[in-house]
Formats: C-alpha cells, sequence, structure tokens
C-alpha cells in the first residue's frame, strides 16, 4: 500500500498539475480502478490540499529568498560605500 501511495501521489500530482479538479481526478481514478480504487474522494481532497500548501510554501520561500537577496545586495553596496569613504578619508589624512 506504501508504494501505491507514492504512485497515486504522483498521479494525482500530475492530474493536478494539469488544472484537473480533484473530483475530476477521483472520477478518472474510479474510472480505472473500479471499485478497488484504494483512494477515496476524500483522500484525493487531502492530498490536493497537500499540494497546494506546499506549493504556496515554495513560492513563500522563493519571495523571501528574493527579498533576502535584494537586501543583502543593499547591505553590501552601502559598505562598500562606508568603505571608499574610510579610505578616502585615510588618504586626505596622510596627505594633509
Amino acid at each position: 500500500m506504501a508504494n501505491y501511495k507514492g504512485q497515486a501521489d504522483g498521479l494525482i500530482r500530475f492530474l493536478y498539475a494539469q488544472g484537473h479538479s480533484g473530483a475530476e481526478i477521483y472520477r478518472r481514478l474510479a474510472e480505472q480502478y473500479g471499485g478497488t480504487a484504494p483512494l477515496t474522494q476524500r483522500s484525493i481532497y487531502n492530498i490536493l490540499r497537500r499540494f497546494s500548501r506546499e506549493d504556496q510554501e515554495r513560492h513563500t520561500v522563493s519571495k523571501l529568498s528574493a527579498e533576502a537577496e535584494a537586501e543583502m545586495r543593499k547591505i553590501i553596496e552601502a559598505h562598500k560605500r562606508i568603505i571608499q569613504e574610510m579610505r578616502k578619508n585615510a588618504n586626505e589624512n596622510r596627505s594633509g
């Protein structure tokens, strides 16, 4: 059953990515497996909710990573300016 769950998740993920609804996915599985389909419609909806959460988390992490990178670049540029200013002041003090 554990192996089937992995296969079912893959198949459901594929159909979900193609834009099929939970009801359509259930109908297709029930049609394919007849009365022996090991997943209930509720199970399929739970899997779809999990996929949706995972997709949202992935999007959020990606967005935060991009924002963090942009913020880090600003900090690096600010530090570069400070170092340049310090070098300029040090050179002026030596010559002056």
